[in-house]
């Protein structure tokens, strides 16, 4: 504040001195700042996608019948073997009648073979002792051998037919349990198309960033204020690229599918819900961050100058020629006040998410840094004298 005595001379010739408090611009450029403090920063990769069931069965009729009756809804919890529809068997028990019946008289014709094939067995030992005494000849030998084989051969074919009729008793005994509809697992119900009588798209450039076991967490559009946890099981090798792209439109990049486990979800979860996800790609402790927007790139003087001409041809004897501006790599710096001065340093980068950014060198703990407004951050320079605004617009009184 500076004081100015000007003095007045007054009509009568009295002299009177008059001390006015004239107070002169401030000049200091007004800015937002903060305070660089070392802390766990984490970075991650945002996605959107759909809840899919981890597992999932169709289950189906097997066997043809009428409907008697649909034990579940959508929705509903289903266990291990539970029934969920009847089909009317009145088509199968008859055929399992009937096979049973078919065995029954099988196993009955397997007694009689092995009955003759005992009996013709002792004709044959009877017929050898004979021989050997003398009293039958060589021929009643041969012939009661030929008896024992043939009987031998009838009790084979009555065994391998027990064994089909037995084969084809399970599988109508099979199909008369598939008229009894049971679940294969446990889960939730999520479709009942009959009636009695329906992976995380992440962008190419954050991809490399996804690695299986990677903790995420998730946010259900439907569930507004639960979180839940879950961790990448499954990444696309293949990513899904828009086609319909053609040269010289905006590409947007190549999309992968994620598969991600959610842990432990409340049973208000529910197939095909939106959902957001963070994927936590990297976390380093006692790292300094400061807001993305806090930082300036500078580029070498004279760079940008060199160009570089296209020219394609297109269809019919069309030329698309172009021209565009090639810059050098540059470097990133941020503005730190020192004095109510600010003071240009130079900053290398490490993680980053999508507000802030690691500082991993050119600044330390408890550097002030400026973080905007963003259109006078731009146009600051080494030196340039500045003054804090609080959150309402005055000057900070600790700055």
């Amino acid at each position: 504040m500076k004081k100015v005595v000007v003095a007045l001379a007054l009509a009568a010739g009295a002299l009177t001195v008059v001390l006015l408090s004239v107070e002169s611009p401030d000049t200091r450029i007004r800015v937002e700042a903060q305070t660089v403090s070392p802390r766990d920063f984490l970075a991650t990769v945002e996605a959107s996608g759909v809840v899919r069931p981890e597992e999932s069965v169709d289950i189906s009729a097997e066997v043809v019948g009428r409907l008697l009756a649909i034990r579940v809804r959508p929705g509903d919890p289903v266990a291990p073997g539970q029934i969920v529809a009847l089909i009317d068997d009145a088509i199968q028990r008859p055929i399992v009648e009937e096979q049973r019946a078919g065995l029954r008289e099988a196993e009955a014709i397997l007694a009689d073979a092995e009955v003759a094939e005992r009996d013709a067995r002792r004709e044959r030992e009877r017929a050898g002792s004979l021989h050997a005494e003398g009293v039958v000849s060589a021929r009643a030998v041969e012939e009661a051998q030929v008896a024992l084989d043939r009987a031998g051969i009838a009790a084979d074919r009555a065994r391998q037919n027990i064994e089909r009729a037995r084969s084809a008793l399970r599988r109508t005994e099979e199909n008369l349990a598939k008229t009894v509809v049971r679940s294969p697992m446990q889960g939730i119900v999520l479709e009942v198309e009959l009636e009695e009588g329906e992976l995380a798209d992440i962008p190419e450039v954050d991809v490399v960033s996804v690695e299986l076991g990677q903790p995420v967490e998730i946010t259900l559009s439907a569930l507004r204020g639960t979180t839940l946890s879950g961790e990448v099981i499954e990444i696309q090798r293949v990513g899904q690229r828009d086609e319909t792209a053609r040269l010289g439109a905006a590409g947007q990049g190549a999309e992968f599918l994620a598969k991600i486990r959610v842990h432990d979800p409340p049973p208000a979860v529910r197939p095909s819900m939106s959902a957001q996800v963070r994927i936590e790609t990297e976390r380093r402790a006692d790292a300094l961050a400061v807001p993305i927007g806090a930082l300036l790139r500078r580029f070498p003087e004279g760079a940008g100058s060199g160009s570089l001409s296209v020219s394609l041809s297109g269809g019919e004897g069309a030329n698309v020629s172009g021209q565009t501006t090639s810059r050098a790599p540059g470097w990133q710096v941020a503005f730190v006040i020192e004095d109510d001065r600010v003071a240009e340093r130079r900053v290398t980068t490490g993680l980053s998410d999508l507000l802030e950014v690691e500082i991993t060198a050119g600044l330390t703990a408890g550097d002030v840094v400026v973080v905007g407004p963003p259109l006078i951050l731009r146009e600051l320079s080494d030196g340039d004298e500045v003054i804090v605004e609080a959150e309402d617009g005055d000057p900070d009184p600790d700055r």
